[in-house]
């Protein structure tokens, strides 16, 4: 089950919303020595909500500890295009401040800012360029905020500064921990799942699962029917899950499709009974007044050969007539 878990794990790394990779850790461990950052990477990693907002309420010093102020415009060569335009337009009024009274932080990709005079209390404003209604270039002056000070840290790391290194090391551990929170996260959806996929990347929360029975011939009845079932809370099913949505060739094709064993039942108010595919799971909701309550209860049925040997306890046996 540990590899499983490790398996569900990356595969959430994996997902767009967060990394785009399933092996972000070891990635964040060669960029630990890398001279220059993995700029595609970065990009990905640093528009996260935990890594934007990472920053707050410590903008300033943080800033001052590890970015690089500079007196002139960095060099050309592997500068962001837009926001080199921007420098150069409002060089002028960049070039009137007093560098004893203020030192200028330039950004990757979002403005240039501005401590007006020191400590950690001291005024900071960032020059943004930003366009009015008729699409035309203008310059805003705004708040130093968390994403501002963050692209000012990254790009002391591009420019292979006097605090490039320390600029790494700070964000490199701040990704670590972000990485450690959706680990964490992950680890707690998986524990709390009845069922997992053969590849450890679906899983199934549900409130109640049911086991049916063997099939019964009855008279009168064309098809065989369950002959009972034995009906757990979900939480029996945590330690020692359901396995496992097994995918088989189809005899006809080439194509995957997954075996019928695994029906989930979202049971709430509803007019009408519909079906979809998802993935390896054949997803039903069903208007179950029994089991109706606010939000409804998710009913997993899984056939007795993909259940754990043997059934956890707790099971009540139901006959069904």
């Amino acid at each position: 089950m540990a590899e499983l878990k490790e398996a569900f794990v990356q595969g959430r790394f994996a997902e767009e919303p967060y990394y785009g990779t399933r092996h972000i850790e070891k990635w964040l461990v060669s960029q630990r020595k890398a001279r220059q950052p993995d700029e595609g990477r970065w990009n990905h990693c640093l528009c996260s909500d935990r890594m934007i907002f990472c920053l707050q309420g410590r903008e300033l010093p943080t800033l001052i500890r590890y970015a690089d102020p500079s007196l002139t415009i960095p060099e050309p060569a592997s500068e962001y295009s837009l926001e080199l335009e921007h420098w150069r337009r409002i060089a002028p009024l960049l070039r009137s401040l007093d560098p004893a009274k203020a030192q200028l932080y330039y950004g990757h990709v979002f403005g240039t800012i501005a401590v007006c005079g020191s400590g950690p209390t001291a005024p900071a404003y960032v020059f943004v360029q930003e366009h009015d209604a008729n699409g035309k270039a203008i310059t805003v002056l705004k708040p130093l905020v968390s994403l501002y000070a963050m692209d000012a840290i990254y790009a002391t790391w591009r420019r292979g500064g006097p605090k490039a290194e320390a600029a790494r090391e700070f964000l490199c551990n701040e990704l670590a921990r972000e990485i450690a929170t959706v680990r964490a996260e992950a680890g707690a959806d998986f524990d709390r799942a009845v069922a997992v996929s053969a590849d450890g990347r679906k899983i199934v929360h549900a409130d109640w699962v049911v086991v049916p029975g063997p099939l019964e011939e009855k008279p009168g009845v064309d098809s065989p029917m369950f002959s009972g079932a034995t009906v757990f809370r979900g939480d029996a099913f945590h330690e020692r899950k359901i396995l496992r949505f097994c995918l088989r060739r189809a005899k006809d094709s080439d194509s995957r499709k997954p075996t019928p064993e695994i029906v989930v039942l979202t049971a709430r108010h509803t007019d009408r009974c519909h079906s979809e595919q998802s993935g390896p799971l054949l997803i039903e909701v069903s208007p179950w007044s029994s089991f109706d309550r606010s939000g409804g209860y998710t009913v997993l049925m899984a056939s007795r050969e993909l259940c754990p040997d043997p059934l956890p306890d707790g099971g009540v046996e139901v006959s069904l007539r």
